[in-house]
């Protein structure tokens, strides 16, 4: 308690610390404090304590006044009963935003005696000591275990692998006073890796310094590693003041708070990525792969992946995947999900609004699942471009060979795996409820209603992209392009599929069910079976724009794309490429891209 809190207790008649049980001598204690204090004219003549005047004999308090401190010291003051003449130990020193605690002292200013635990309390029945405040000379900061995932390097080099860490520290006056600072870093014991290095770079702009570290281990292993961090910064010039107030510190972990530095996720890290990129804080950051990857293989039945992020059908649980991937140009081969039971599967199950996955590609693997499925991700509400992939893909319903649902965009990418399933099934996605443009599927399409060998159930934009995989619906509403266009538009497309067939009826070269169609285009030797039997779409150039297209027979060739198409580019700087002999493939988009019209069976 405080000097005034204290003087209240004892006007108010309570017993002080020292456990003095007499009230006669609470009065009389009262009184000489205030006596001290020259708060009572009663102190002209030595006072009379009367019959307790023995009780108060030798008692002495000491109270701790934190000089301008946030907090109080606890206990804010003590009381020593003879024969006691230290107080033995000092109370929990009080904090002060910006200053360092450096011990008590018998004057405010600090310019008298320091008080410690030896320090004798003379007769005086209340001394005062007061908070001596200094500016800090270091400020250690502590960055918990997690802040930094460390992955030992096999050469022990600082290359885009290696974790960085931001320490940011402003209000300098000038370069000369930032310079004079220095950071260390240290672990605390037991946390200490083998062969641990790190260096740091500094850069001094209007005022702020910033030291960048860069950490590396000397290993040959890939084992990961994490710990408490101490960061230090010392020789702090003189008028400074760190820890809060108009100059401050900051520590930004550079490895993954912004998409200017993604965390490097390689063929050490994979398992880890796949497992922390599902946490709370995992869904928000940024990643880029850095080389090739090669997955376990499972055992048979069994997953080696789980799908990033989870799809609440109230919303109210939803965790989708808000960072950004970035493939690098690299590809991640023999992803395999096994779950039956579950909706929602893929590499990544949820991305939401302004998350990105792009430059990647899966080899191989599958995915077997129920609803809502692709091999990249299950439900898309961000952005996938330039990013592919060639495994197959076996489920429900909503099913597409690189998305199940999309209600963002789709770019500049491409699937050539096979797809099985039920329903809305497609050979890119199977619902694409928002945009799908420069893109192309290769793989033969299964299902029964709503099937289509770029988009199984189209409710947006389809342009400029292409198919070329055999089409079968057990049922009906089966299409070369899309299965089911209902209130979407297919634009400056074209449909290169050797088949498509529906078991009952509904079925069409660009289109099984109606919808906004313009400047589409079908090969007119292509196959097509309703109910059973031979369906012959309307021959006449004259309806492009139906939904059964046009025929010709150039599609092999560059000025088709170019000239009879419209808004299809293969210069440098555009995203289509034309290959001799092959089909338009994908500018900048990895993968073996060898597209060719398939012979009609």
């Amino acid at each position: 308690m405080g000097r005034n809190t204290w003087e209240q207790r004892a006007k108010q008649g309570q017993t002080p610390p020292g456990e003095i049980h007499s009230a006669g001598a609470a009065k009389h204690l009262a009184l000489g404090a205030l006596c001290l204090l020259g708060l009572s004219a009663a102190c002209s003549s030595s006072p009379d304590y009367g019959d307790d005047k023995n009780a108060l004999r030798g008692v002495r308090t000491v109270s701790f006044d934190k000089n301008g401190g946030d907090t109080e010291a606890v206990p804010e003051s003590m009381t020593l009963r003879p024969p006691a003449t230290t107080v033995e130990r000092l109370p929990e020193p009080p904090t002060r935003a910006g200053r360092t605690f450096a011990g008590w002292n018998t004057e405010k200013d600090g310019s008298g005696s320091p008080f410690t635990e030896q320090t004798p309390v003379t007769a005086d029945i209340l001394l005062i000591v007061y908070a001596r405040w200094e500016l800090p000379t270091q400020l250690e900061l502590r960055l918990p275990r997690d802040t930094l995932h460390f992955t030992p390097m096999k050469d022990g080099t600082y290359d885009e692998r290696s974790p960085v860490l931001a320490v940011t520290v402003s209000g300098f006056k000038n370069k000369a006073d930032a310079d004079k600072v220095r950071l260390e870093v240290s672990t605390p014991q037991g946390n200490d890796p083998p062969w641990f290095e790190w260096r740091q770079e500094a850069d001094f702009s209007e005022g702020t310094q910033t030291f960048v570290l860069h950490f590396a281990f000397l290993s040959t292993g890939f084992a990961e590693w994490s710990a408490t961090l101490s960061l230090q910064l010392k020789d702090i010039p003189a008028g400074y003041e760190y820890g809060g107030g108009a100059h401050t510190l900051r520590v930004v972990a550079a490895h993954g708070q912004d998409e200017n530095r993604p965390i490097p996720v390689h063929q050490g890290n994979i398992e880890h990525f796949n497992r922390y990129a599902d946490t709370n804080e995992g869904l928000k950051l940024h990643y880029q792969l850095v080389e090739n990857v090669v997955l376990t293989p499972p055992e048979a039945g069994k997953s080696n992946w789980k799908a990033i992020g989870t799809f609440s059908d109230t919303h109210a649980d939803n965790r989708p995947f808000t960072g950004s991937f970035d493939g690098g140009g690299y590809s991640i081969s023999g992803l395999t999900i096994v779950s039956p039971d579950d909706d929602f599967q893929g590499m990544f199950s949820l991305i939401s609004p302004g998350a990105e996955i792009k430059n990647l590609g899966l080899e191989g693997g599958s995915v077997t699942s129920r609803d809502y499925v692709g091999s990249l991700v299950g439900w898309n509400e961000g952005t996938v471009h330039k990013s592919y992939a060639t495994g197959s893909v076996t489920c429900r319903d909503f099913v597409g060979g690189l998305l199940g649902w999309n209600g963002g965009t789709v770019q500049h990418s491409y699937a050539t795996g096979n797809v099985m399933s039920d329903n809305f099934v497609g050979g890119l996605v199977g619902y694409n409820f928002d945009t799908v443009q420069n893109s192309y599927a290769t793989g033969s399409v299964t299902g029964n209603d709503g099937i289509g060998g770029l988009v199984g159930l189209n409710g947006g934009p389809v342009q400029n992209s292409y198919a070329t995989g055999s089409v079968e619906g057990r049922g009906g509403i089966v299409g070369g392009l899309v299965g089911w266009n209902l209130g979407g538009r297919v634009h400056n497309s074209v449909a290169l599929n050797p088949s498509v067939i529906a078991a009952i009826a509904k079925v069409g070269r660009v289109a099984g069910l109606d919808g906004l169609l313009s400047d589409n285009y079908a090969r007119n030797n292509m196959k097509l079976e309703s109910g059973g039997k031979p369906y012959e779409p309307t021959e006449d150039t004259a309806q492009a724009d139906k939904k059964d297209g046009a025929g010709t027979s150039a599609f092999n060739t560059r000025d088709f794309w170019t000239s009879t198409l419209s808004s299809w580019d293969f210069s440098e700087d555009s995203e289509w490429a034309w290959k001799e002999g092959f089909l338009p493939i994908l500018r900048n988009v990895g993968g073996e891209q060898e597209p060719r019209v398939q012979e009609v069976p």
